[in-house]
């Protein structure tokens, strides 16, 4: 039954369109919860356990740093990080020395890594230093994220 005033085509149009409008609403806030989510509800993509990290012993220029971590990548796929390294001298000392930096998959789950990667230039001077990791993942629609990660100090030695 329609109304002789309106034709049936002039009452469907607008309820079509308010469909669509609906339909698109639902579709583009769907991808900007799921960015709200992973941005500030979600665990972090990596973990690490026993922060600062651990050094046994002091270390000779030249030689690497000991180091044990704990690791977990805490999703279900695996993460690739890059990372960058500084040695870094503490109390008065200045010095500062790039280390290499690079790229490194995470597994899921956890794992405890020994490291041996990270070798102390051998014209560093003797002192007390440590190790400043910053790891950092790109993340599909969403801005890097990234985390600050130091050694305990150790003595480098001649």
């Amino acid at each position: 039954m329609t109304s002789p005033d309106r034709p049936l085509r002039a009452r469907l149009v607008p309820r079509l369109l308010l469909g669509l409008a609906l339909a698109f609403a639902i579709l583009s806030v769907s991808p900007t919860l799921r960015a709200l989510y992973a941005e500030y509800v979600a665990p972090p993509p990596l973990t690490f356990s026993a922060l600062p990290i651990p050094v046994t012993g002091p270390v000779q220029a030249g030689q690497p740093v000991p180091l044990t971590v704990e690791r977990c990548n805490t999703g279900n796929t695996p993460v690739i990080a890059s990372f960058t390294r500084a040695l870094v001298g503490q109390g008065d000392s200045r010095v500062r020395v790039a280390l290499l930096s690079g790229t490194t998959e995470f597994q899921p789950g956890c794992e405890i890594v020994r490291g041996r990667a990270t070798v102390v230039p051998e014209d560093t001077p003797p002192g007390i230093f440590i190790v400043e990791f910053v790891v950092t993942v790109q993340r599909e629609g969403l801005r890097p994220w990234s985390i600050f990660i130091t050694t305990e100090p150790f003595e480098v030695i001649p």
